[in-house]
């Protein structure tokens, strides 16, 4: 006899609830009208009535107060190391395959080292740039700074 086809995990729904539906429906009906075998019906309506059927959705996480925690670059560096982490433990995986996810995680890690180098120059074009307007005006306050910041910068676009 050959195997039956297998049944979705929609199906084996429907059939639990007709069955909550209809409780006097025979499994062999039922198995007709869904075109399944007796055995498939009857395992689907005891799987509805031990609960096995009804999956809870996974809550979404709360993105502010990750964000909160974690800095852009290193939820990016977290996201880098768990692919390249499952990429290591799955030795089953076909060497074409490997190969293509290795060149995609090059290049992430390529924009991850772009993403550290441009945050990491703000931080020191900042600083330095405060530095330099208080060794001519040692009394600058912090917003006088940017001011004189952004009307150079403005003066310098302008002149090319």
């Amino acid at each position: 006899m050959p195997k039956a086809h297998k049944m979705t995990l929609n199906t084996r729904r429907a059939i639990g609830k007709y069955k909550e539906k209809y409780p006097n429906a025979t499994i062999g009906e039922i198995a007709g009208k869904y075109n399944c075998t007796y055995n498939q019906a009857r395992n689907a309506i005891d799987q509805y009535n031990d609960g096995q059927l009804n999956r809870e959705r996974p809550k979404k996480p709360d993105v502010s107060k990750i964000l909160a925690s974690n800095s852009g670059e290193e939820l990016f560096q977290k996201q880098y190391n768990l692919s390249l982490a499952w990429l290591e433990k799955d030795e089953t995986m076909p060497a074409g395959e490997r190969i293509m996810l290795l060149d995609k995680l090059a290049g992430i890690n390529k924009t991850l080292q772009q993403i550290s180098l441009q945050n990491h120059l703000k931080r020191t074009d900042a600083e330095l740039i405060a530095r330099i307007v208080r060794r001519y005006e040692p009394e600058a306050s912090d917003e006088q700074i940017i001011k004189i910041y952004h009307e150079e910068l403005a003066l310098w676009k302008t002149s090319l």
